[in-house]
């Protein structure tokens, strides 16, 4: 089984088309920034990454899922790299704060992708609701709250 920490889209379930387990998890050491840049059809849009920042933590879950499901998402997160986490770093918010202490991957932007929303490159209010109605229904209206500060 792999792991995998998701802090974005992937927090909504109604976009999943695979069965995972999750755990609610705080990642620590990393802040999410709206600078990944996704190249579709009708033009670029900028989506969510996170970057190492030692002054912040990100809630998120903790997917578990099969190879199989693990490259399927692999090819869902256009322009991601996966980042492999640092055992300590993530932090099992059920389990009295205990940390994972087992290897976990996440997405975080290309080089060549990681740059800040333009004109040519909008943040979308579709994609918005997306991660704020994941955050919604997995930690209630305080998630999404947390989320926009």
């Amino acid at each position: 089984m792999s792991k995998i920490f998701a802090y974005g889209s992937l927090l909504n379930k109604s976009t999943w088309s695979f069965e995972a387990s999750l755990e609610l998890v705080i990642l620590k050491g990393w802040v999410r920034q709206w600078r990944q840049i996704v190249p579709l059809k009708k033009g670029n849009i900028c989506a969510l990454t996170i970057s190492p920042d030692p002054n912040t933590s990100i809630e998120g879950i903790l997917l578990k899922v099969d190879k199989e499901t693990e490259n399927l998402l692999n090819g869902r997160e256009i322009g991601y790299s996966k980042t492999i986490l640092s055992p300590d770093e993530l932090v099992n918010q059920c389990a009295n704060d205990q940390l994972i202490n087992d290897a976990a991957v996440t997405y975080t932007a290309n080089t060549s992708t990681n740059k800040w929303a333009s004109e040519e490159a909008p943040i979308l209010l579709s994609y918005v609701d997306v991660v704020a109605k994941g955050y919604y229904e997995i930690y209630g209206w305080q998630g999404v709250v947390e989320f926009f500060n």
